[in-house]
């Protein structure tokens, strides 16, 4: 078969994006890979996961709040993570901004690929784990998910160690 015999038959074989329209949209599933894309703002990291229905979607990580809670939780390749939509809020200084959070299943860490090694390139980081190696710095447990989500229900921030008094940050 030659090449543009190939090119005929080929299709694309990106996944579609996700969706984050409305205040709880979210995408559960396996992380398959991630990739960057480059646009008219730059380079744009891609987390593409396998939904639990089977299908494959695109996370595309151009909202620093999101690419923030990515860094912290980390996902790997094969693991299991929960990316949800939280609406917008609006900052100290009254800009609006879309919150994120980012959830792991993870039993025990897994091997290969991660979030961070693979935007470590584009920021100029060589890593963004803590003392303990095994568990990057910034992972929020459970009880710590749902406590944020209550401060962000209630307006307030929901970074971990953030004080409110922090008022010359831009979220």
């Amino acid at each position: 078969m030659s090449f543009r015999d190939r090119m005929d038959d080929a299709e694309n074989t990106y996944a579609p994006a996700a969706k984050f329209v409305n205040e709880g949209d979210m995408v559960v599933g396996t992380v398959l890979g991630f990739s960057t894309v480059h646009g008219d703002y730059g380079p744009q990291t891609v987390m593409t996961i396998e939904q639990e229905d089977g299908d494959e979607v695109a996370v595309y990580v151009s909202n620093l709040v999101l690419k923030n809670q990515l860094k912290a939780a980390d996902p790997k390749v094969g693991e299991k993570v929960g990316v949800k939509y939280l609406g917008k809020l609006k900052s100290a200084q009254g800009r609006e901004y879309k919150n994120w959070v980012v959830l792991m299943d993870r039993p025990e860490p897994a091997e290969g690929a991660s979030f961070s090694s693979h935007t470590a390139k584009e920021d100029g980081v060589v890593s963004d784990h803590g003392p303990d190696e095994d568990q990057p710095a910034g992972l929020m447990t459970e009880d710590q998910l749902a406590a944020a989500g209550d401060k962000v229900a209630a307006g307030k921030r929901s970074t971990p160690g953030i004080e409110d008094g922090d008022d010359d940050l831009p979220f």
